[in-house]
C-alpha cells in the first residue's frame, strides 16, 4: 500500500479519534464570581480528564496505526519518521475536531453567578508527542514481529 493511502488513512484516524475524544469527555462547568471564574476540584478532574483521554485514545489509534503501517507495507525503517508525522497530524486534527465540537471556549467570561461550560481542549504539546511515540511504537513492535518470525522461520529451515 502506497504512502499517500497510509497519509488518507492518518486523516480518517485523525477525524474518528476527535469525534471519540469528543464523545467520551465530560468538560468542566465553571460558576463565574466577582472575582473571576471559581474551579472546584471536580472541574480540574474534569480539565485533566480532558487531556487524559485525549491521550489514551492517541495512543490506541496511533498504535494501531503504526502497526498496520509496518505490517501491510513494503517499507521498514523510512515508516518510522512518516509515521510519527502522520500521528502527530492526526493528533492535531482530532485535537481541532474536539475542540469544535464541544459545548463552550476557555474564555470563562460571563456576568457573575452564571455557569460557563468549559471547551475539549489541551494546552501542552506533550499529548502530541505522546501520539506521535505510540505511532513509532506501533512501528517497531510490527517490524520486530516481523524480524522475529523471519528468523524463527530460518532457524527452521536449517534445522530441518
Amino acid at each position: 500500500m502506497s504512502f499517500r493511502r497510509w497519509w488518507a488513512i492518518s486523516l480518517l484516524v485523525g477525524l474518528a479519534a476527535g469525534l471519540l475524544w469528543w464523545g467520551v469527555t465530560d468538560t468542566a462547568t465553571f460558576t463565574i464570581t466577582a472575582d473571576g471564574a471559581e474551579v472546584g476540584n471536580d472541574e480540574t478532574r474534569h480539565q485533566f480528564g480532558a487531556v487524559v483521554n485525549f491521550v489514551l485514545i492517541g495512543a490506541g489509534a496511533c498504535l494501531l496505526l503504526g502497526f498496520a503501517v509496518a505490517f501491510f507495507s513494503d517499507v521498514s525503517w523510512p515508516a518510522v519518521p512518516a509515521v510519527a508525522l502522520m500521528s502527530g497530524q492526526a493528533a492535531v486534527l482530532a485535537w481541532l475536531l474536539g475542540g469544535l465540537l464541544a459545548p463552550g471556549d476557555s474564555s470563562l467570561d460571563g456576568p457573575v453567578g452564571s455557569t460557563v461550560q468549559d471547551g475539549l481542549g489541551v494546552d501542552a504539546v506533550a499529548p502530541f508527542i505522546a501520539w506521535a511515540a505510540f505511532g513509532v511504537a506501533g512501528v517497531l513492535l510490527a517490524l520486530w514481529i516481523v524480524e522475529h518470525d523471519a528468523h524463527e522461520s530460518e532457524a527452521s529451515a536449517n534445522r530441518g
